[in-house]
């Protein structure tokens, strides 16, 4: 007959509550030695950044195309006024006053025409946005969450929440075009909603931005 364990608790409890502790302190460290070597990896892979969307990206915008992509992300209360549009900076300042007056209800007549505006995405996942001029009027942050999608942080607060973009290229990965992960727009705040805004004007929506070689950049672009 087997010896009986009732009354003797303490025999097996002890050994047991040891291996408990050698087993968690165990599982600490290897989640420590994985998270430290995530980390690792991760910040190997931000400065190396081998992605294609690295360089210069240039397109010449129009103020219709902004209204009209402005309207199909459901941002018809973000469209600027008439005269907001014609004095805009981002449409080269100061249109066409004479022309302006002509007609009001076309929120584009006498704004500044084709003007060509650059994205410069570097390697150390810095961005920055160029006027027609040369000048840096923009600059954030990204990550590059996989090899088709471009996330732009933000706060991460529901207010001004990260912006997601998805992006394919063609034409020898000389053409990159976005395409704008939208919130439901119900659910957006002001604040969110002129966060889209602002996506909108950086990606433009299924337009396509042309790489622009090293010879036809501005000084500091990549």
């Amino acid at each position: 007959m087997r010896p009986s364990v009732i009354g003797k608790p303490f025999r097996r409890v002890g050994p047991l509550i040891g291996l408990l502790g050698l087993s968690l302190l165990l599982l600490t460290a290897c989640a420590e030695i994985w998270h430290g070597s995530q980390g690792e990896l991760e910040a190997k892979r931000a400065a190396k950044n081998d992605s294609p969307l690295v360089g210069t990206w240039r397109r010449e915008r129009t103020c219709a195309e902004y209204v009209s992509e402005l309207r199909q992300a459901g941002l018809a209360d973000q469209i600027p006024s008439h005269q907001e549009l014609v004095h805009s900076d981002e449409f080269g300042g100061a249109g066409d006053g004479a022309e302006s007056s002509k007609d009001p209800n076309d929120l584009c007549e006498g704004v500044n025409g084709r003007l060509a505006h650059d994205h410069v995405f570097y390697k150390d996942l810095e961005f920055a946005s160029v006027n027609e001029n040369g000048e840096f009027v923009d600059e954030d942050f990204y990550k590059l969450p996989n090899d088709h999608t471009i996330v732009f942080p933000g706060s991460g607060s529901k207010s001004f929440p990260p912006v997601t973009a998805h992006f394919r290229f063609s034409d020898d990965r000389d053409t990159v075009t976005f395409d704008l992960v939208l919130p439901d727009m119900d659910e957006c705040s002001q604040h969110c909603r002129g966060t889209y805004q602002w996506a909108v004007s950086v990606f433009s929506p299924g337009l396509p931005w042309k790489r622009v070689p090293p010879e036809d950049q501005w000084p500091g672009e990549v």
